[in-house]
């Protein structure tokens, strides 16, 4: 097989999606970070840097401005062995904040059999509220609440803030709440690499990249385009691709 142009990131995580590079064709166009915006991404499964990388699900982010605030939509599906997982979620907090901070969310996750059925007793439902430096947790089942020091968002949030994250800015350390309600500390945010990528058609295009760090947490990379526009995220075994928009299917998140 000759040899592509994103051979020479084999070094870097984006060799896992060559294949799906070739095909990739960028957006056009001015994009607003701070604005209303959704994008779709297809969830791929990587098995190794020489594998060809499997879609599997998509996952679907609003974001809506109000005011001060912002709001963020979720829907996340993941194809699984005879069936399938869905996740939605809604967070909302200050529309100027560097991590996207949320300060209130609500999430539903739930596992679908071959007919897209809910399975039962496998719907879980948890909201969310962040004050004094404590994060509420409550569900049917109770409440429980855990402390927050210092700076810290939820895992999806970040989406949204690495399309602010100038190229010049500092490292941020903070806490990252993975899955919605999974505190893990000693995180970093920080400016990464800035590459040549080529996808469809031979086209090469400038991006640059964010890179997530954490204790108990698997690296994040984030590419963004010359706009700020998040095209790439690779994270272990799973990454996401930006695709064309469609028509919209989020769902009402749970209140």
């Amino acid at each position: 097989m000759a040899p592509h142009a994103n051979d020479a990131l084999a070094n870097y995580p984006l060799c896992s999606l060559r294949t799906v590079l070739k095909r990739f064709r960028p957006p056009a166009g001015a994009f607003a970070p701070a604005g209303p915006w959704e994008h779709v991404y297809g969830v791929y499964t990587l098995a190794g840097r020489a594998a060809t990388a499997r879609r599997a699900g998509v996952l679907r982010l609003r974001r809506e401005p109000h005011n001060d605030q912002a709001r963020l939509d979720v829907r996340y599906e993941k194809a699984l062995t005879g069936g399938s997982q869905l996740v939605t979620a809604r967070l909302r907090g200050p529309g100027d904040s560097p991590l996207a901070t949320p300060t209130r969310w609500t999430f539903e996750s739930l596992l679908r059999g071959p007919d897209q059925s809910a399975i039962p007793q496998t719907r879980r439902r948890r909201s969310a509220a962040v004050a004094d430096g404590t994060v509420t947790f409550a569900d049917e089942t109770g409440r429980e609440q855990l402390a927050l020091a210092g700076a810290y968002t939820v895992g999806v949030s970040l989406f949204d803030a690495v399309q602010r994250f100038a190229p010049g800015a500092r490292a941020v350390p903070f806490t990252l709440i993975d899955h919605y309600d999974q505190l893990k500390g000693d995180c970093l945010l920080s400016p990464g690499k800035k590459m040549t990528v080529t996808v469809a058609g031979d086209k090469a295009i400038p991006t640059r990249t964010v890179e997530q760090f954490g204790r108990g947490n698997m690296p994040w990379v984030y590419w963004l385009d010359a706009a700020g526009r998040l095209l790439f995220v690779v994270a272990g075994l799973e990454a996401y691709v930006l695709e064309p928009a469609r028509p919209t299917e989020t769902p009402p998140s749970p209140e």
